[in-house]
Formats: structure tokens, sequence, C-alpha cells
């Protein structure tokens, strides 16, 4: 089995312009992504995951410079541009994270990469994290099943279209933390989370940088830092396009199960 990380990332942010170029703690977010990323063994292949516009040159020149591997896809689309680098890579799996989210667990990544790796899951998801802390993965031939019959082209957030029950085997991984608000964030948006992350990276020691546990005992003993951007919420698929998923695979179903024996080879 051949395993991908994949980082996808774009710089066409608004509310934070260019925010993976924001240098903080010495490196600039999308660096100290590729930093946690290279942490976790059992990984094939790094790859960097933007988009064809310009506006992401650098990105690309982020990549080589750091020695990974870099792709180019669909702006708007980042289920196929998942999908063409997977298969470009000639991914079996993927771990993957955005490149917003430069304090995400190292530790529970290397979980779900072991995890992966044994089972060979259609799509496995950590819960119990804080936002913007969790990595993903999917099967590439799940991810070809749904980018064939979903409907939708902006797919910036997606995980509702593959963690379907009843169509894939999912994996859940529960990282069995205690004490954790499920709106608690750990990733870069607004201006209030540039304010949070560097407050963090100047009070965490180099050497606790990589240690989740060791982040989250500093946001307890530093209550006010939750005060800083606590009152955002983050983005989540409306309403009425989540019932529009569940209807193209309720009515496509039959589709769907031969599109997967055919790729699965005989399932």
């Amino acid at each position: 089995m051949r395993i991908g990380f994949l980082i996808t990332a774009r710089l066409k942010s608004t509310r934070l312009p260019r925010k993976l170029l924001l240098d903080i703690g010495g490196r600039t977010v999308i660096e100290h992504v590729i930093d946690r990323a290279k942490l976790v063994s059992g990984i094939d292949e790094i790859i960097l995951c933007t988009s064809t516009d310009i506006q992401d040159d650098p990105l690309i020149d982020i990549a080589d410079q750091e020695g990974i591997s870099s792709f180019r896809g669909s702006p708007e689309d980042v289920l196929e541009r998942l999908l063409n680098a997977s298969k470009t890579f000639q991914l079996d799996q993927f771990v993957g994270i955005t490149g917003e989210n430069a304090l995400f667990s190292v530790q529970h990544a290397q979980q779900m990469c072991t995890i992966v790796r044994a089972n060979d899951p259609d799509y496995t998801y950590l819960k119990g994290l804080p936002i913007g802390c969790a990595t993903y993965a999917a099967k590439v031939n799940a991810l070809e099943v749904v980018c064939q019959i979903k409907k939708i082209v902006d797919t910036e957030i997606w995980g509702y279209l593959l963690n379907r029950p009843e169509l894939f085997d999912i994996e859940c991984i529960d990282a069995e933390l205690t004490n954790i608000d499920p709106k608690m964030r750990i990733t870069l948006d607004h201006p209030e989370d540039e304010i949070f992350f560097r407050k963090v990276f100047d009070l965490m020691a180099n050497k606790d940088l990589y240690d989740f546990n060791a982040l989250l005992a500093l946001i307890d003993a530093h209550p006010e830092l939750k005060n800083i951007h606590g009152h955002i919420e983050q983005t989540d698929l409306p309403g009425n396009i989540k019932e529009q998923i569940d209807d193209t695979f309720k009515k496509h179903y039959s589709e769907i199960m031969a599109l997967k024996k055919k790729l699965y080879g005989g399932v």
C-alpha cells in the first residue's frame, strides 16, 4: 500500500490575506505544516496540493525548497485536486490536512496512518480534537467514486461527501480526550486567529512545539488565549447543500455500488 500525505493549500483567503505565508515563530504557516507532516512515519510521499492559479506560485516554490512534491489542480474542486494528485503519485490511500492548520496533532496523525495501513478503510476521521488539529484519510478508490457521482463543484468543505457509512467502510478514531470543547478552534482563518497563533508560539518552548499534550496544557494554563478568538464559529456546509448531497447519493445508490465493484475489484 502506498500512502501519501496531502496538504491542500491556496493563497486566495480574503479574511486573512495570504495567511499561509505569514511568518510565525520564524517559519511560514505552510512550512510549519510541512515540518509536522515530515514527522509522520509510514508516509511514502508528502505532496503540497495547490491550484493552477498564478497567485499560488509561491507555494510551489516553498514545496521545492522544503524537498517535498507538489501538484497543481482545480482551483475550486478540492476533491478533484486530491484525486488527481493521488493518481499522479500512484497512491492507494492518503492522509490529509489543510494548510492553515499549523498546529495539527502529529501524534494523532501517526495513529491514523498506522490504522489506515493496517485496515485500509474507505474514509478515516478523528473525533474529539479541537478544530484544526485532526487529520483525515481516504482510500483513493472511494474518492474516485464520490468524484464521479457528486454534483457540486466547490468542495472546499468535503468531509460530508465521504463520511457516508451507508456507502463506505468508515473508521472513526476517538482521541479520548477529556474536557475538550467541541467548538474549540486551533486553525488560522481570521485576524484573531493570527493573534492566537503568535501568542501560542511565543509561549511554547521549541522542545514542546510538536507535543500535542503540551499544547493543550499550555492553553489550559493560559485561559486568556481562548478569549482571543473563542467567539468565532467554524464554517460548515449549509443545510441545503447537505440535503442536496444526501439526495444525490440516494438517487445514484445503484450506480455507486456498481462503481465500487468496478474500482475495488469485485467488492
